[in-house]
């Protein structure tokens, strides 16, 4: 039995979808949702490398992504309560898949959903993508969560209230 499932989001696009699948999932089968968020220092650190970003953007950026994260986090507190799904959010920055898997872990979760993995163009991608890590290092099932057409008008007509929709003004 699932009795605990973490979601991974990053507030991507794909990220809206992964929650909802992930919601429905908790409702359906009456499991606690943990909802991890992770801000990828790593990327930080090759934007800065690559002088995408200078030091001095830095901070501004960081602090960017930190308020991307805290409206992502009530987003999905109100869409989980809109169907009765009890959701946990822990917030933290670092490299993204030891931060999952450890919370997996500590948690005991019983499943692990995220997105999609990405398309490479060369082997060497593969150990940039954090959602590849997380489905090759984690020790219980994962559920990869691809792009699904129609998912908002799913999880709209979803055992919520009757006539409540979720509004794209609350998508980051």
């Amino acid at each position: 039995m699932i009795k605990k499932i973490l979601v991974y989001c990053d507030g991507s696009a794909e990220s809206y979808d992964v929650l909802m699948y992930s919601i429905i999932l908790g409702k359906t089968l009456g499991s606690d949702l943990h909802l991890v968020y992770v801000v990828n220092l790593k990327l930080l650190e090759d934007l800065l490398r690559k002088r995408i970003l200078v030091k001095s953007e830095e901070l501004e950026y960081e602090n960017d992504l930190e308020a991307d994260a805290r409206k992502f986090i009530k987003f999905a507190a109100r869409l989980a309560g809109e169907k009765g799904v009890a959701l946990n959010s822990y917030y933290q920055k670092g490299d993204v898949n030891k931060i999952v898997l450890h919370k997996a872990l500590e948690i005991g979760v019983d499943l692990i959903v995220v997105g999609p993995l990405k398309e490479f163009k060369s082997i060497k991608d593969v150990s940039y993508d954090e959602t590849a890590l997380i489905v090759r290092g984690a020790p219980m099932p994962v559920l990869v969560v691809k792009e699904i057409e129609g998912m908002e008008d799913i999880f709209n007509t979803f055992g919520g209230k009757a006539g409540e929709t979720i509004s794209g003004d609350d998508n980051i």
